[in-house]
């Protein structure tokens, strides 16, 4: 059955990878939340998309430029709307603590851009400790950062990101033992679905926002939908199990 990953959390309705848009999911029905992760100056894992801090908050500059303690003192909200203006920037310790009070999946993605860091192993310590591997996938464009996920605990769940061809990523997959693929769903087609499946391997196309396309990838028996209307997907699926 396919599974419903809110982007960013719901970021139609709140602004992305805050608090406020992984509640919203939660009340949605999303089955899971994507998010992104990234180290602060003082190598704590922080939850914010961007390399740089303009686009979703009020600060300026890089995230990995500032403490954890001077980035969660910035407005995370305002830039969505003003009735967000108290957000901030959560660490992954805070989404992990609150997804313990949820039956939620967690997909993680790494955002290390291939350089050597600690956000691997930082990421890896957080979910051991907060017992929430059997819940989590870890994602990532970056394959050298996969490698390292499996050299630091073989049984997590990995999956690698596309932005267009399967061909070379699917021999990086299987060389790994990675589990999935997460494709933009732009290049997604049945007989992809398939090829991919064959390999036993899932699929989970991202960032898929228009009805017609999610109701499509839901009859062709995708993992998941990764989107940012968890409300809509939810809906489809709805429609697709009472027919």
């Amino acid at each position: 059955m396919t599974k419903i990953f809110a982007h960013r959390g719901a970021s139609y309705h709140c602004p992305e990878n805050t608090m406020s848009s992984f509640k919203k999911a939660e009340q949605l029905g999303a089955d899971g939340i994507e998010f992104d992760v990234q180290l602060s100056a003082d190598g704590v894992p922080v939850v914010i998309h961007d390399r740089t801090l303009r686009r979703t908050t009020n600060g300026y500059g890089n995230v990995d430029s500032m403490t954890v303690n001077e980035l969660q003192r910035l407005d995370a909200g305002s830039w969505f709307a003003q009735d967000y203006k108290h957000e901030s920037i959560p660490t992954l310790q805070e989404v992990l603590n609150w997804s313990k009070q949820t039956d939620l999946l967690l997909n993680i993605e790494l955002k290390s851009r291939g350089k050597e860091s600690d956000l691997e192993k930082n990421v890896v310590a957080s979910i051991m400790k907060h017992e929430l591997a059997n819940r989590v996938i870890i994602s990532s464009f970056w394959k050298s950062s996969l490698k390292q996920i499996k050299l630091l605990n073989a049984d997590l769940l990995t999956a690698i990101l596309l932005e267009k061809s399967v061909d070379d990523s699917l021999a990086f997959a299987q060389k790994l033992n990675l589990e999935a693929i997460h494709p933009n769903y732009k290049h997604v087609t049945k007989e992809y679905i398939d090829f991919i499946h064959s390999h036993n391997l899932k699929i989970r196309p991202y960032t898929v926002n228009n009805d017609r396309k999610m109701r499509r990838l839901v009859q062709w028996n995708v993992d998941a939908i990764i989107t940012d209307r968890p409300d809509i997907a939810v809906w489809q699926k709805k429609k697709r199990n009472e027919n």
